[in-house]
């Protein structure tokens, strides 16, 4: 299913491997309420602290900045 996707992208090292888990994270954020470690579990991270690192390197900006700056560029 696609959430078994996204969880074997994150346990994978390559950052480009990293990229559908985190852009189902950035979905995610802007559409659901969830607490930031819940978006982090249901894309494969199972530390709230890595998937924030992960997010942030990534997009260059953390969970939290991204969910609350409303038009921020990649949706």
């Amino acid at each position: 299913n696609g959430t078994t996707n996204y969880m074997l992208s994150a346990m994978t090292n390559s950052g480009a491997d990293y990229a559908p888990a985190l852009q189902k994270a950035q979905e995610l954020l802007k559409s659901t309420n969830l607490k930031i470690k819940e978006i982090g579990r249901k894309t494969g991270y199972s530390s709230a602290s890595y998937f924030c690192q992960s997010f942030r390197e990534y997009f260059g900006i953390s969970p939290e900045k991204f969910r609350n700056t409303p038009d921020f560029p990649g949706l």
